[in-house]
């Protein structure tokens, strides 16, 4: 029989229109697999982990799951996050620009116990560039903060990655003392711009060019107090020690730490006030109107029963220069919870390097006292250094 031209192209156009159909089917059932365009299963997000950056590194936010510490981004660069130093051992995870509260995924083996730690960060980039070689950025960190990590509370602090990191400028610190160094711009309480650890040399942390002021602080977990001690050169005249520097993208400007620990008074900037909770409810430390409970400098907030906690007072900043007070009066703390907060802690005043008691008793939020016991005791914080 013989086909005509009419039924032939109408043959021909229903085969080409049922083989785009197939071909578009599998498209968008490639698209549903492995891909990330599932619906949410554990593989689906393994697969948006892997395929998300060409790092591989996972930029999920686990601030509302199982985290480990919360940072805060202040810069326009992707970070990848280590602990201690980079390796792939190390590897905690990474923290997209300008993330505000970006949560890190909790590594049970790689935090098993209580203790404190460095955040070390570096860009993707330099992470991309080195994988293969991740020793190559020990002494080039993009940042590394003090942190601390509690197996019995969540860490409610979050730490913070300065706006004035990765720049063109270079500062470079030896830190040949048996003590941790910080430090911080215009304030011994100021944004962490730079940390090493003890017996550390040659980290060189790139800044923007600018005036920077920066106050040296030396840090320490104190095992007994299970909070970070915080002390401050003083030199001569009463003044805490800083170092005018203006950085540019030409030089790089050295710091010694050793220089730090001659012919100074290391000076808490701290005093210190530990709540027992002896009643039979969760209670917390609030000041003032605030609303939020006051943290640890652990990240704590609610003390059980049965419990304790330590909360700094810091010093404050007298006129223009660079001297701190010695002691500080508080007359707003409160004590309680959400359900009432409303319990007042009496007027006192509270002396730099020095340890308070109060002990907070009763059967529920509705019938709580405190009351101070016995006299402050001097912080024991070891930080003597003799060269």
């Amino acid at each position: 029989m013989k086909t005509s031209r009419k039924e032939y192209n109408g043959k021909t156009l229903a085969v080409v229109v049922a083989a785009l159909a197939a071909v578009l089917m599998l498209f968008l059932a490639g698209c549903t697999m492995g891909t990330g365009g599932g619906n949410g299963s554990k593989d689906d997000l393994d697969d948006k982990k892997e395929t998300g950056a060409a790092s591989g590194v996972d930029y999920v936010d686990y601030s509302t799951s199982d985290y480990v510490v919360k940072v805060k981004n202040n810069t326009a660069k992707k970070l990848v996050v280590f602990k201690g130093e980079p390796s792939a051992d190390t590897l905690m995870g990474g923290v997209p620009a300008s993330a505000t509260n970006h949560g890190l995924k909790k590594n049970s083996s790689m935090f098993a116990d209580s203790s404190d730690f460095v955040l070390f960060f570096v860009t993707e980039e330099d992470y991309t560039a080195n994988k293969d070689n991740l020793s190559n950025l020990k002494t080039k960190p993009f940042a590394r903060l003090y942190a601390y990590y509690n197996t019995n509370a969540k860490n409610q602090i979050v730490y913070s990655v300065s706006s004035d990191m990765g720049g063109a400028g270079k500062i470079n610190l030896n830190n040949n003392t048996p003590y941790n160094v910080e430090l911080r711009k215009d304030s011994i309480y100021g944004e962490v711009i730079g940390y090493t650890a003890a017996n550390t040399i040659n980290t060189t942390f790139s800044v923007e060019p600018g005036d920077y002021y920066i106050f040296p602080v030396f840090r320490k977990f104190d095992k007994t107090l299970n909070e970070i001690v915080t002390v401050y050169p003083q030199d001569q005249d009463g003044d805490a020690y800083v170092e005018v520097l203006n950085v540019t993208d030409s030089k790089t400007m050295e710091l010694n730490a050793s220089k730090w620990s001659k012919n100074v008074t290391f000076t808490s900037g701290y005093a210190y006030l530990r709540i027992k909770n002896e009643s039979e409810t969760g209670i917390s430390l609030y000041d003032g109107a605030n609303s939020a409970p006051e943290l640890t400098s652990s990240g704590g907030s609610i003390i059980n029963s049965g419990y304790e906690l330590v909360y700094q007072i810091p010093m404050k900043k007298i006129g223009d220069g660079f001297k701190f007070t010695s002691s500080e009066t508080k007359s707003s703390f409160k004590f309680g919870n959400s359900l009432n907060n409303d319990y007042l802690i009496e007027s006192k005043s509270y002396e730099a390097g020095k340890m308070y008691t109060y002990v907070v008793t009763g059967k529920d939020y509705k019938n709580l006292s405190g009351k101070f016991d016995g006299e402050p005791v001097l912080v024991d914080d070891g930080f003597e250094i003799t060269n």
